[in-house]
């Protein structure tokens, strides 16, 4: 598995962001189908989403397999999308913000879809 880059989206991330935000709903939520074109899907991410909130995306090599939109207070923060590209292969461990150090985090992989 190659090894994989977290970093801050750009506009320039819209057609990434937008394919790993739509394969993942339609892969693991097609029970609740999107009630919006996926032209207007990319004009939010474009327009709102990525401009309006901490979006983070992951990257393997030069393609987008994930993203994050982070919302906070002066008080808090929440992760409010987080997707998956539902194709991606995602390694187990992560860096705490606060070292350098990798950090073995718990992982799963989607075994039954939820219909």
């Amino acid at each position: 598995m190659n090894s994989v880059r977290f970093r801050s989206a750009t506009l320039s991330d819209t057609e990434g962001v937008a394919k790993v935000y739509l394969s993942s709903r339609k892969a693991f939520v097609p029970f609740a189908p999107i009630a919006h074109s996926e032209a207007a899907v990319y004009e939010w991410i474009r327009n709102i989403l990525i401009p309006g909130n901490q979006v983070k995306v992951v990257e393997r090599g030069n393609e987008i397999i994930g993203m994050m939109a982070l919302a906070t207070t002066e008080e808090t923060g929440w992760i409010e999308q987080l997707y998956l590209h539902p194709d991606g292969e995602y390694p187990t461990y992560a860096k705490s913000r606060n070292s350098e150090q990798p950090v073995e985090v718990c992982t799963a992989q989607v075994q039954h879809r939820i219909h």
